[in-house]
C-alpha cells in the first residue's frame, strides 16, 4: 500500500503528538496520587501534633501552680487548633479526595486493571474565585 509523504508526515505528526498527550496524562496521574498521599499525611501529622500537645500537658511537673496552669492551658489551645485544622481541612478535602480515589485504586491496582475510572458518583467540586475564603486560608474549593 502506498501512502502519499503529506499523508505519512500527518500520521507521524499525530503519532508524536499522541505520545506527549499520553505522557501529559501520566504525569497527571500520577500527580493526582502524590496529592492525594500528601494530603493523608498532613491530616496524619495533625493527629499527631494534636497528641504530642496533650502530652505537653504533665511534661513540667516542677514549676510553680500559675505557670503550670498557663502551659497547661497553652498546649491545650494549641491540641485544639490542631484538631479545628484536621477537622476543616477533612472537610475542604473529601470531595476531591472521594473523586479521586477510584483512579487512585485503578493505578495501584486495588481494582482490576480492566475496570472503567468513572467520576459520575463522586459528585461536584465547586471552586472558589476571589477572596471569598480568605479568613479560614486553606484550599478555594466547597463540596
Amino acid at each position: 500500500m502506498f501512502i502519499h509523504s503529506s499523508q505519512f508526515c500527518i500520521f507521524l505528526a499525530l503519532r508524536v503528538e499522541w505520545a506527549k498527550a499520553k505522557a501529559r496524562a501520566d504525569r497527571w496521574e500520577e500527580e493526582v496520587v502524590l496529592l492525594d498521599e500528601e494530603m493523608r499525611r498532613v491530616l496524619a501529622f495533625c493527629e499527631w501534633k494534636n497528641a504530642w500537645w496533650k502530652e505537653q500537658v504533665t511534661q513540667r511537673p516542677a514549676v510553680s501552680p500559675e505557670v503550670d496552669e498557663g502551659l497547661s492551658a497553652y498546649a491545650q489551645e494549641q491540641a485544639a487548633m490542631e484538631t479545628a485544622l484536621n477537622v476543616s481541612f477533612t472537610r475542604k478535602w473529601s470531595a476531591v479526595r472521594t473523586r479521586a480515589r477510584p483512579l487512585i485504586n485503578k493505578l495501584m491496582g486495588i481494582e482490576p486493571v480492566d475496570a472503567d475510572v468513572t467520576m459520575e458518583d463522586a459528585g461536584d467540586v465547586e471552586f472558589l474565585i476571589g477572596e471569598e475564603d480568605d479568613e479560614g486560608g486553606g484550599s478555594d474549593y466547597e463540596e
